[in-house]
């Protein structure tokens, strides 16, 4: 491997356990365009009450709609969601999403 690529995994696994540290994204956008967000941080370790163990039947509808995505913020507090697959590098490092 590459020292300029990174496991999907590993970048996951990163994003989850950063806190509030911020890292760059760049992801593929519709149409083919790149996208590039910085000094974003994961939303769940902000607002961790927005993680609710309720277990309904709405709230599983909800999960559903939600897998595959990733709840981050940017660094001027506005929440967004990217979708994984769209990710291509993280702090620089392309991503390989068959790791």
């Amino acid at each position: 491997m590459s020292e300029f690529q990174i496991g999907l995994s590993e970048v996951l696994e990163k994003i989850r356990r950063s806190g509030t540290n911020p890292f760059n994204l760049t992801y593929r956008k519709e149409g083919g365009l790149f996208g590039k967000k910085e000094n974003v941080c994961n939303r769940v370790a902000v607002f961790p009450a927005e993680e609710k163990a309720k277990r309904d039947l709405s709230s599983i509808s909800h999960e559903t709609q939600q897998a595959g995505k990733l709840h981050l913020m940017d660094e001027f507090g506005q929440k967004f969601d990217l979708h994984i697959c769209l990710l291509v590098s993280f702090n620089g490092k392309t991503i390989d999403h068959t790791r």
